[in-house]
């Protein structure tokens, strides 16, 4: 009778292993279609932003040699064909005339702060400070390191900003967007030993929920 009983039970442990293992399996079938389905959502989601036009940092007196890219609004850059860039106005600022720094040692942060707001056009021509400008200017104090350029570009209405930083051991130059609306700057991308020439808008409208700076 015991034995009886005890190869029921069996039987019964056996069939409930069983039912479970078909479950985690079908369970774990049903997972990458899942999470696949939501990766195509969010890559049906991606916009593009823009086209940017670079040449090498080192070597910018070389006007032939250039590299395009295009950006989304997922912060990713990847190379694009030759394309004409907008028209765009070119401001530069006199970095060392208008920004100064001090150290806060306990904290190893460099704290910028403005002394002046200048800007010269490529012809070296000084350029009028609009407010916007001035509010511009304002903004670039988040920036944590110093920066031996820096140019405003003026794309249409767009505005944007355009800094080498000061880093060791390589060269950031990086792609700012000012949000007129929000009076914000944003971070769109930072590329190494590039000098960004050029740029063709797509669609600014998602990169103010992707890039905060």
């Amino acid at each position: 009778m015991m034995n009886k009983n005890l190869c029921k039970k069996a039987v019964s442990l056996i069939l409930c292993l069983s039912l479970l293992i078909l479950c985690l399996l079908s369970f774990s079938g049903c997972c990458p279609i899942i999470f696949n389905e939501d990766n195509e959502n969010n890559n049906k989601n991606i916009q593009v932003v823009m086209d940017i036009q670079t040449k090498p940092y080192h070597n910018k007196d070389n006007n032939k040699d250039r590299c395009y890219y295009t950006l989304t609004s997922d912060g990713e850059v990847t190379e694009t064909e030759p394309f004409t860039p907008d028209k765009m106005e070119m401001f530069s600022v006199p970095v060392h005339d208008c920004y100064g720094n001090y150290d806060i040692e306990f904290k190893s942060k460099r704290i910028s702060y403005l002394m002046d707001i200048a800007l010269k056009d490529e012809d070296g021509n000084d350029v009028e400070v609009t407010p916007i400008i001035s509010d511009i200017f304002k903004e670039t104090l988040i920036i944590d390191y110093d920066m031996f350029t820096m140019e405003i570009f003026k794309v249409g209405d767009e505005y944007f900003v355009y800094a080498e930083h000061n880093v060791n051991l390589w060269y950031p130059c990086v792609l700012y967007y000012y949000n007129q609306e929000a009076s914000r700057l944003i971070e769109l991308y930072k590329f190494d030993d590039e000098v960004i020439t050029g740029i063709k808008i797509h669609s600014l409208d998602s990169i103010n929920k992707q890039y905060y700076y």
